[in-house]
């Protein structure tokens, strides 16, 4: 059965389960809680999580006219609930210098992401998605390798006078972005750099964190800046994405409400990531990730392609 999911409320009536569809043998409404929630474990310092959330969502959206985008547009709604519930703990922390260089290349982005989505066919879109997931895990792997194994020692920090309040080092996220931070890391070319290529894969994908994840470890923003930041940036593009689904009709009325609701369960999923991230392994989480990542990309590009190699 071929599906039709750009009518109105169309999708949301397979969201919320009024119209039935599985993947595989799990409902389709099942496989949207578990994505939502590893979404929220993302958010909330999971490594990796919202990245095979977003892999597995793009794979197991339902084959039919406009269904890939529709399930990226419920997506919208979901991050933007997760986002703003780590911006609560951390916005103080945010480097607003940061956020303001990266706004308007990202908004660039977005608007030329949303004019191609338009008028791609699935398989196209497929086809798309699946060679931007592939360069996300591209961009994950030389994060890896960017990530220094072992810290160089730091010296002891002078004491300042009596009176006098110690300025913020760069280390901590002060205001020359981070020690030893190259050249080009407060430059307005890599920031447009990241920010188009972030915003037209978070228009597809909603997968901009990677690029961003780059882009900070180059500035080497401190742990804190580092969350505060992306939160607030997140939080800010999001509500671009918002409006921008609103007016083009991709998101409507019903399908924010569903989105809402699993909204909430990506909440769940920030709270849940503070008991989990103490107890999990991230090298077996991380090889998971990247296995997932790798066969979902393979997979959609093998539909984008008609191949027919992977069913």
């Amino acid at each position: 059965m071929v599906l039709d999911c750009q009518g109105p409320g169309s999708f949301a009536q397979l969201a919320s389960g009024e119209v039935g569809y599985t993947v595989g043998s799990l409902p389709y409404t099942v496989v949207l809680v578990v994505l939502a929630f590893l979404m929220g474990m993302g958010k909330g310092g999971v490594p990796g999580s919202s990245t095979t959330s977003v892999a597995l969502n793009s794979l197991a959206a339902p084959e039919g006219r406009g269904c890939l985008d529709a399930a990226v547009a419920l997506g919208v709604p979901i991050t933007f609930l997760a986002d703003c519930t780590v911006l609560m703990k951390y916005h103080k922390a945010a480097r607003w210098d940061v956020i303001k260089r990266l706004v308007p290349p990202t908004g660039v982005g977005v608007a030329l992401g949303t004019q191609l989505m338009g008028k791609l066919s699935d398989s196209e879109a497929r086809l798309l998605v699946g060679l931007i997931i592939a360069l996300i895990l591209f961009i994950n792997l030389a994060q890896e390798m960017l990530v220094p194994k072992q810290k160089a020692p730091q010296k002891a920090p002078q004491k300042a006078p009596k009176g006098e309040k110690k300025a913020a080092t760069p280390a901590e996220g002060g205001a020359e972005g981070g020690s030893g931070a190259p050249a080009y890391a407060e430059s307005l070319w890599f920031a447009w750099v990241v920010g188009v290529v972030g915003g037209f894969a978070t228009i597809l994908t909603n997968s901009m964190g990677p690029m961003l994840n780059v882009y900070f470890l180059t500035l080497k923003l401190e742990p804190r800046v580092f969350v505060g930041t992306r939160a607030t940036l997140f939080t800010v593009v999001n509500s671009l994405k918002m409006l921008q689904r609103l007016s083009s009709g991709t998101l409507d009325a019903a399908m924010l409400k569903v989105g809402a609701a699993y909204g909430l369960i990506a909440v769940a999923g920030v709270y849940a990531s503070t008991a989990i991230i103490p107890r999990m392994s991230k090298q077996l989480f991380m090889r998971l990730e990247y296995a997932l990542m790798t066969f979902a990309s393979l997979k959609l590009i093998d539909a984008g392609l008609k191949l027919g190699y992977l069913g």
